[in-house]
């Protein structure tokens, strides 16, 4: 959502590498949240705002029409054909609070939908 006065949604469908424009108002309205379903990995969102003179407004957005394919690889992070990487958060490039943790996540390049809920956390010592 933009700061201040829009009438645009801005997203991105690569993990901020990329950025697209989408109008939900021909008038434009003070975002206030923008909230998703209890669902993680749901494209469905409410964005509740402000017009001008204070009225109060609620929009639903509906990103399933992009029809992005479906994520494949979660079993095999890191394959070339995978659209998964294995990510190690780190502060002294060794560990975290004195953990190691993997995390496989969607690759940022990957174009497609993440449905797996996978962020899964492999701790190694």
């Amino acid at each position: 959502i933009s700061t201040g006065m829009s009438k645009d949604l801005i997203y991105s469908t690569d993990e901020f590498i990329t950025y697209s424009n989408s109008s939900f108002t021909s008038e434009p309205v003070e975002s206030i949240a923008l909230q998703t379903e209890p669902d993680t990995t749901s494209r469905r969102f409410l964005i509740t705002g402000q017009k001008t003179g204070g009225v109060g407004v609620l929009y639903y957005a509906d990103f399933e029409s992009l029809q992005l394919p479906e994520c494949q690889g979660s079993q095999n992070p890191g394959d070339q054909n995978s659209d998964y990487e294995s990510w190690i958060p780190t502060d002294d490039g060794i560990c975290l609070l004195g953990r190691q943790i993997v995390i496989i996540r969607k690759k940022p390049s990957s174009y497609c939908v993440d449905h797996t809920k996978l962020n899964e956390k492999i701790e190694t010592h």
